[in-house]
């Protein structure tokens, strides 16, 4: 059997998880804020900001509005991550600004709760899967480099050889 999975205790916790999950996702640029007063935003990458929720409480619109205005006047892309619940208005004022919703449960595991995060999982997991495949396509031409050049340092082992044999060699 494995290791259980840990459950998130706090906050932070929370917050390091979304980020983790992004950056395995193949968003290496997407950081956690530093603890203190971050004005709503507790993660952020190139043109991308987050908050991430650790409540009970079902998240309902201002919670959002709040991460929108954080915003400022830049057209980030706005990820929101929640432990509970959206209330259909805040699904609703989501949808009408572009921003992704996630739900995450007790260990972490992200799950997208509308439209919009569903695209961008899938636009993420499509691009490390490409990063993946371009990868492998550079290790597998490297490996036949090799194998061609090892073929021909052979084929010359035994073109030296057979000549010797014969003696057609100088010696």
């Amino acid at each position: 059997m494995g290791a259980k999975p840990k459950t998130i205790q706090s906050y932070r916790e929370a917050e390091l998880n979304a980020v983790r999950q992004i950056v395995e996702l193949g968003r290496a640029d997407v950081k956690a804020t530093p603890i203190g007063a971050d004005y709503g935003i507790d993660l952020v990458g190139d043109n991308l900001i987050g908050q991430v929720k650790w409540q009970v409480a079902k998240i309902s619109r201002p919670a959002l509005q709040r991460l929108f205005g954080s915003r400022g006047a830049h057209a980030h892309l706005m990820l929101f991550f929640s432990k509970s619940e959206y209330t259909l208005q805040a699904v609703a004022y989501a949808d009408s600004v572009g921003m992704c919703l996630f739900l995450y449960d007790k260990v972490g595991t992200l799950r997208p709760a509308n439209p919009l995060a569903a695209e961008f999982f899938t636009g993420l997991k499509k691009a490390k899967g490409d990063e993946r495949r371009a990868a492998d396509e550079r290790r597998a031409a490297k490996l036949e480099k090799h194998r061609q050049k090892m073929l021909a340092q052979h084929r010359a082992e035994d073109e030296h050889q057979l000549k010797s044999q014969s003696g057609e060699l100088d010696t």
